[in-house]
């Protein structure tokens, strides 16, 4: 569906440039800026029209690598090495989440502040829990987000997460079951020394015969 706005737009068209279009209008098809203009052309005068005023018009933040279950917890352990961070802080906090209750109020947080701060597309990665995900997923899709989302996968040196890797492997497969249109799910292990080759090979193969990212 074509759209037009209007509203001061700032944007880059390329590296090191920035422009401003003070009073201008904005044609959007399909969700895609497909041109702008210092004034309304004809073409666009019997479009749908959302008027701004002389408000800035600005692209959304991407964030593409954001823990969201070590929210509560950023900023902590620059006194660790990354492997005691993990065990110390990370692996800890990240089993709280498992309690739906407490799931449910720091993910009310994130999911206001990803908008409040503007950072409309997000890569986030969640914990070992299908469920766990899916919260989320579902708060992100219903406030209007963009992102892709995945639940982590670990089956060794993961501390009081460490899944077995049958586990690991059919929680990634109830976690897919998620459906929605702009919150997608990816493949996430979480890193080589968390997971052993036949949980990376495994999730190598659903991913390629999903067409999922990882």
């Amino acid at each position: 569906m074509r759209h037009v706005y209007k509203g001061t737009f700032v944007f880059a068209p390329s590296a090191g440039t920035l422009n401003v279009l003070a009073d201008g209008y904005c044609l959007v098809d399909d969700g895609i800026v497909r041109e702008t203009s210092p004034s309304l052309p004809e073409a666009w005068q019997d479009l749908p029209l959302t008027d701004f005023g002389s408000r800035l018009v600005i692209p959304a933040f991407t964030d593409i690598h954001f823990h969201a279950v070590q929210y509560v917890n950023r900023g902590l352990g620059h006194d660790k090495t990354l492997l005691d961070w993990l065990d110390t802080y990370t692996f800890p906090e990240e089993a709280r989440f498992l309690d739906e209750a407490y799931a449910d109020l720091v993910f009310r947080d994130v999911v206001h502040d990803l908008w409040a701060f503007g950072s409309l597309h997000s890569a986030i990665y969640v914990n070992i829990s299908a469920k766990t995900t899916r919260n989320l997923m579902s708060r992100l899709e219903a406030a209007g987000l963009y992102a892709f989302v995945g639940k982590v996968n670990m089956d060794r040196f993961g501390g009081v997460l460490t899944e077995d890797t049958d586990e690991s492997y059919e929680e990634t497969l109830r976690f897919l079951e998620y459906e929605g249109d702009t919150v997608r799910p990816i493949i996430t292990p979480r890193f080589s020394p968390s997971c052993t080759p036949e949980l990376l090979n495994r999730l190598g193969a659903l991913a390629a015969s999903r067409d999922l990212p990882v």
